[in-house]
């Protein structure tokens, strides 16, 4: 029993025990389906305080980088979610209610910080996009299956039906996190089939260039003072520089900052309808609460589309999809103010405008989710070594971070602009939005618009 435990486990320490189905555990297609069903539980269990969101993923994303195993850090995310959803099931109080809802948000960072990570360390970065469409696409049947199925079940069983539901996803949620092997430790398993002296295999250091000059001809005597002061001026600001926290280096790339901005506009978009369009239909259609939840059927619908968004951005870069999407979603908020009486023409042209709007969103937010990736790698590149271990889980801690600020933008900016000046004012506010957003994304996204320039013409 210990030694299938063992097996399924996959102790990255204990190379002499290869993993049972070693080869599709630790396969792209597995991968990205254990991300995806972490992005779907997370939502499903959708309750999360947008006010706990800033508060941890920058610190979760360090240790997510600093640790030996993205797994350990998801698991300890999913410790967090069932005491959370524990606390919510049986707690009576307020104080109860508040630390529940902490722990959710906490968790939530977790899955995308450690979670988004994890895929992008498993993935090919030329596939990259095409992999975080499903993971936004599983995001987004969360949000829509959540409540209804959550509604449904209440009618039918009660209350406690429903968070039995929610403790069975986060019980085959465990299952598959336990049975997730990363690439990094799989390549253990097989190098040690391959070669049993697989430490050979391990890339060797680098000669310098009075080594390489000693191993060629003999021991050489090469003395440049200058040469010498000058490496050791470099050594120093190389110290210095990985002396600084990862998060200051991220935040000087103004192509993660726009990312940044992107996905601050996509929070602010979506919690801007969450709080508006319920009451909206509810007021001018009759709709009860129900029909009114279902209304966002037509946003979600189509990030079907995310694994095509996410193939076009692999292939031609996140640049004019981005912007693209940003851009095209405009008419479509500005055209919300025919909506205006009870009708059945009103109603569908409601539908098919946030259809449009949702199909906006979808070519706008999955190549941003794959540009911080790109980003990371591009700073990386300028200053190689400055992330030490990596700083992949922070810069999506960042987005997180970016997406928490703008959720909780979202519901005031809209909310305000609708009770003052009403409903056609408030499409054109997120029309407004939108198009500025557009600028930045154009010119900065997938680096300067004038390096993609000058790269034409050289060639």
């Amino acid at each position: 029993m210990t030694v299938r435990l063992r097996a399924l486990w996959a102790d990255s320490s204990d190379d002499s025990n290869k993993p049972s189905f070693l080869q599709v555990r630790s396969s792209k297609s597995f991968v990205v389906m254990v991300v995806s069903f972490m992005a779907f539980t997370d939502v499903f269990l959708y309750g999360l305080d947008a006010l706990a969101h800033p508060n941890s993923p920058a610190i979760l994303g360090y240790i997510s980088d600093h640790t030996e195993s993205r797994r350990f850090p998801l698991l300890f995310g999913l410790l967090l979610l069932t005491g959370a959803t524990v606390m919510l099931c049986a707690g009576t109080s307020f104080h109860t209610f508040v630390i529940g809802r902490a722990l959710q948000g906490a968790s939530a960072a977790m899955v995308w910080t450690a979670g988004l990570a994890l895929l992008a360390d498993n993935v090919e970065k030329d596939e990259l996009g095409q992999c975080l469409g499903y993971v936004t696409m599983a995001m987004n049947a969360g949000t829509l299956l959540g409540p209804l199925s959550g509604g449904i079940v209440y009618d039918k069983g009660g209350y406690f039906a429903v968070y039995n539901m929610g403790f069975a996803l986060i019980g085959l949620d465990v299952v598959l996190r336990f049975v997730l092997i990363e690439k990094k430790t799989a390549r253990k398993y097989t190098a040690s089939i391959e070669d049993p002296n697989h430490d050979a295999l391990l890339p060797q250091p680098a000669l310098d260039e009075d080594e390489g000059l000693r191993s060629s001809y003999g021991t050489v005597n090469v003395t440049n003072a200058g040469s010498e002061s000058l490496k050791t001026s470099s050594n120093q600001r190389s110290v210095w520089q990985r002396r600084l926290p990862a998060f200051i280096w991220l935040l000087s790339s103004r192509r993660l900052l726009v990312a940044l901005l992107a996905s601050m506009m996509w929070g602010l978009i979506l919690t801007s309808f969450d709080a508006v369009l319920p009451l909206f239909v509810m007021r001018t259609f009759g709709w009860s609460s129900s029909g009114s939840g279902l209304i966002f059927i037509a946003i979600v619908i189509p990030s079907v589309f995310g694994p095509v968004a996410g193939y076009l951005a692999d292939k031609y870069g996140p640049r004019y999809l981005t912007a693209g999407g940003f851009l095209s979603a405009v008419p479509f908020f500005v055209l919300l103010r025919l909506v205006t009486h009870a009708s059945l023409g009103q109603e569908v042209l409601l539908c098919a405008l946030l259809a449009l709007i949702g199909l906006a969103i979808t070519f706008m937010v999955t190549p941003v989710v794959a540009e911080i990736v790109h980003s990371v790698d591009e700073k990386e590149k300028e200053r190689p070594g400055i992330f030490g271990k990596g700083a992949t889980a922070q810069a999506y801690g960042l987005f997180n971070c970016a997406f928490a600020t703008g959720s909780i933008v979202g519901p005031l900016f809209a909310g305000l602009i609708k009770h003052h000046a009403g409903w056609a004012a408030m499409g054109w506010g997120l029309g407004v939005l939108s198009a500025a957003t557009s600028v930045p994304v154009l010119f900065f996204m997938g680096g300067w618009i004038g390096d993609q320039k000058a790269g034409a013409d050289d060639d």
